[in-house]
């Protein structure tokens, strides 16, 4: 795990495994999609996330995240569907 600020408040690797779910994402690979409930966060600690956000019928990006991003977090305190897409 990279030491980002976030990654150094979690529990180190192996105690971290042992209570979530760790794994390496593909590139290209859908993690969030827009408006399709996942009830997850999504912690990254190493690597960018792509957010993109659908409009008229083509995916825009609006933003890139790195290290120490959390992801899902609205739709997790919310209860509301995510409001864009993130892509590895």
């Amino acid at each position: 795990m990279s030491e980002c600020k976030i990654c150094t408040l979690l529990p180190k690797e192996e105690e971290f495994s042992k209570k979530f779910l760790t794994r390496q994402i593909p590139e290209h690979q859908i993690l969030i999609h827009e408006g399709i409930p996942q009830n997850q966060l999504i912690f990254i600690c190493q690597g960018k996330i792509q957010i993109l956000k659908k409009s008229q019928q083509q995916q825009i990006p609006i933003a890139e995240v790195g290290n120490g991003s959390i992801l899902g977090e609205i739709e997790y305190l919310t209860h509301s569907p995510p409001t864009a897409t993130a892509t590895a």
